[in-house]
């Protein structure tokens, strides 16, 4: 999803991301994550390019990669050397959207319901994104008892969801002949309209489609 979400806005179709987001002009992205390996990540980048678009817009993406952890960067918003350490990544990529997936391994946090503690680790990351001059993209993973009874569709502080200016819950809706069928509810909007719920198919070529 987040290679998906970073190829539309580095080579952006001609109609947005799965027709639903414009996209006006092409964004510079780094993607920071914790969740998979180089191997995985490799064999996901392996799949994706057997289309031309995902070919020519991956490598347009910078994923950040340390020597030792490879692809994995791990660190917390509250720690000011790690936040030095992202500042450094973003800045030498020359980026301005940073995805970083998912949140639980960034916050730093002990405690993920704590509303005051998780908004000061957000705020940290707004104020970096400022000073760096890039837009943050923070996937966050809904809890396992689904998402029907929480207040914005993720799992934790409440404060996660006043914080984000925008929010798309993706909620697994069923399989269907090996493919997965996704239900999207865009949940907030701070500065433009939301779009009606609608659905993709993530297809065994790991592509989302409307």
């Amino acid at each position: 999803l987040t290679l998906t979400i970073a190829s539309c806005l580095a080579q952006p179709p001609t109609n947005g991301l799965w027709g639903k987001f414009n996209i006006p002009i092409a964004r510079s992205v780094i993607l920071i994550q914790s969740e998979v390996t180089d191997k995985c990540l490799n064999k996901r980048l392996k799949i994706l390019s057997q289309d031309n678009f995902f070919k020519e817009a991956l490598g347009k993406i910078y994923i950040q990669k340390i020597d030792d952890a490879g692809c994995r960067v791990v660190g917390s918003f509250s720690d000011e050397n790690f936040r030095q350490q992202l500042f450094q990544m973003i800045d030498q990529a020359g980026a301005e959207v940073v995805i970083i997936d998912p949140l639980s391994s960034y916050h730093g946090q002990p405690n993920e319901s704590d509303n005051a503690m998780m908004r000061q680790s957000l705020d940290k990351l707004t104020i970096l994104c400022d000073r760096v001059r890039c837009t943050p993209i923070v996937v966050h993973h809904a809890g396992k008892a689904g998402t029907d009874n929480e207040v914005f569709g993720g799992r934790g502080a409440s404060s996660i969801g006043d914080w984000a200016a925008n929010i798309l819950l993706l909620d697994k809706h069923k399989r269907d002949k090996g493919e997965l069928l996704i239900k999207v509810t865009h949940q907030k909007a701070r500065n433009f309209e939301t779009v009606p719920d609608f659905y993709l198919r993530r297809t065994k070529e790991l592509q989302f489609h409307l």
